[in-house]
């Protein structure tokens, strides 16, 4: 057996497919009724193509058992430590049949190994990729709080000093509507006494008045009784109604 047919599959499938096909052709094949010579020269080819068709189907066999050996050998580089290892636990002694046929079920099973190995890495990798941008993220959101926190910090002593202001304007203007407030009690007080004062002016004048009036009754009565008393009694009770505006006056 060359090593160009141990390393090349494609060609080792072609000659078992051939010698398959060969074997099928033989033993499916219309047989001619011949003579003893020519059925003892047909039992010869017949004998030397069945010891061929078997050293084929053996070296086919070799061959086919050869291929899984290596590959089982290549998949057992790629997998898991602790996955071979738990495989091998599980597997029994078995004769060659059963070990080319768990083989079998072996390779079918790889691409399912390999698709869930691939799906494990790809998972893996969108996880990180997910961890990665969540951090990216979580800065993103520390410098924006951050940020936020400088930017309240000034704006909250900008508060506080507009508060101060306030404050003192709201201390100014209470103070000055304490000085309105008792500017306005004392006016209402000097309103008040010059209310009273006024009351008793109209009272005083009323009695004027009222005395004036009596003054003037009897200075008529006196005209028209006739004499000289009628003058001296009005200016008496002239210098009686001037006196007492005087003393109203000075008071």
């Amino acid at each position: 057996m060359s090593s160009d047919t141990k390393e090349d599959p494609m060609a080792l499938k072609e000659v078992a497919a051939k010698a398959v096909e060969d074997e099928a052709t033989a033993e499916s094949g219309p047989r001619k009724v011949a003579s003893p010579r020519i059925s003892t020269y047909t039992v010869i080819l017949e004998t030397d193509s069945a010891i061929i068709n078997n050293d084929l189907h053996d070296n086919l066999a070799e061959q086919k058992r050869f291929l899984l050996e290596r590959e089982i050998a290549n998949d057992e580089g790629v997998l898991k430590v602790n996955e071979i290892a738990g495989e091998e636990n599980n597997i029994e002694p078995a004769p060659p049949l059963a070990k080319a046929e768990k083989s079998v079920d072996d390779i079918k099973e790889r691409p399912v190994l390999k698709r869930r190995k691939l799906q494990r890495i790809t998972t893996s990798k969108m996880v990180d990729q997910h961890i990665s941008n969540a951090r990216k993220v979580t800065v993103e959101l520390l410098d924006k709080l951050k940020l936020s926190q400088k930017e309240f910090a000034r704006e909250l002593k900008r508060a506080e000093k507009l508060t101060a202001t306030l404050k003192a304007k709201d201390q100014s203007h209470a103070a000055e509507l304490a000085l309105k407030a008792k500017e306005l009690q004392d006016c209402e007080a000097f309103l008040t006494s010059e209310l009273e004062r006024r009351k008793e002016l109209d009272v005083d004048c009323s009695k004027l008045c009222s005395q004036f009036s009596a003054v003037s009754r009897s200075s008529s009565k006196i005209v028209r009784d006739g004499g000289n008393s009628p003058a001296v009694g009005t200016t008496d009770g002239c210098c009686i109604v001037r006196k007492s505006r005087v003393g109203q006056g000075s008071s």
